[in-house]
């Protein structure tokens, strides 16, 4: 019906937001540990279980209710995952292009440091160097 339209499409751009938010953080960061990906996982699971909680807890109502299986119907649905998958990959390409542009021609003090410090410690330029 069309309420249960509504829920899909709500439950979609509620997932692709959570989706996108959270890897825009993961991008935004220089360094790393196992926490950040541990919270990351954390916050895209959220949305999982919320969903699912709020619609058991709807079905406990109203066994009737137009919303029941709305979660369930559109895991199972390839749209969803296209959606998805379209929305996110969209939403991170102006990030990923501006990240490269401003360290490919306007490079901080700290990516040009760090380049310098990995070509000292490559094996290849060490060899290159000590040749001269």
């Amino acid at each position: 019906g069309q309420m249960a339209g509504f829920w899909f499409i709500s439950f979609v751009s509620t997932t692709c937001v959570v989706f996108v938010t959270n890897l825009k953080i993961f991008i935004a960061g220089r360094l790393f540990n196992y926490l950040h990906f541990f919270f990351i996982f954390i916050g895209i699971l959220a949305v999982y279980v919320v969903s699912f909680c709020y619609e058991f807890y709807l079905q406990i109502l109203d066994p009737n209710n137009p919303v029941g299986g709305v979660l369930w119907t559109a895991i199972s649905e390839p749209s969803y995952w296209l959606i998805l998958v379209l929305v996110v990959s969209i939403s991170l390409i102006p990030d990923f292009a501006f990240r490269a542009i401003s360290e490919l021609y306007f490079p901080s003090k700290e990516t040009l440091l760090r380049l310098q410090e990995n070509s000292k410690s490559s094996p290849l330029a060490s060899e290159s160097f000590s040749e001269e």
